[in-house]
């Protein structure tokens, strides 16, 4: 280990660093820029939370789901999202786990089949929106094996 004094091109070099018990590990003060050099990993074991993405950051997707329509409404994977309410032949209401700041977000969605996605509230809601699928005709209402939609804003 090498550590200069008057603390000017300090350098420690440790496989592991330990908070004293019952506290937490800082690193830096809230003024310090903290690098990783290029070419270095940072590997997930835990919970890693304050990575330069919050739930306000308005370039960051603020809820996704992928979705099966047809035999039965169910999730297959989505963040963000807390249930899907089967309205009726391609009506859908999609409901956040955390709520938007507010209800100016945006919505965007696509079938895999020859159809596509209309967003039926209006206003949309802090805590859901409804989302009808349409066959491309723009008429027909329909069930689709699977739907995308992608949520973003604050």
């Amino acid at each position: 280990m090498a550590v200069d004094i008057d603390g000017v091109n300090s350098t420690i070099s440790t496989d592991k660093l330990i908070p004293q018990s019952g506290t937490a590990l800082q690193i830096g003060e809230s003024s310090d820029v903290i690098t990783i050099p290029s070419g270095a990993t940072i590997t997930n074991s835990g919970t890693a939370n304050g990575f330069g993405i919050t739930s306000s950051d308005q370039s960051a997707c603020q809820a996704w789901v992928n979705y099966n329509q047809s035999s039965s409404t169910a999730i297959a994977d989505s963040y963000n999202v807390s249930s899907l309410t089967d309205e009726g032949t391609g009506d859908c209401t999609i409901s956040f786990t955390s709520a938007m700041g507010n209800a100016d977000y945006a919505v965007a969605g696509m079938t895999t089949q020859r159809g596509f996605c209309c967003i039926q509230t209006n206003p949309l809601a802090t805590g859901s929106f409804r989302i009808t699928t349409r066959y491309d005709d723009g008429l027909s209402f329909s069930d689709f094996d699977q739907v995308c939609i992608i949520v973003f804003g604050d």
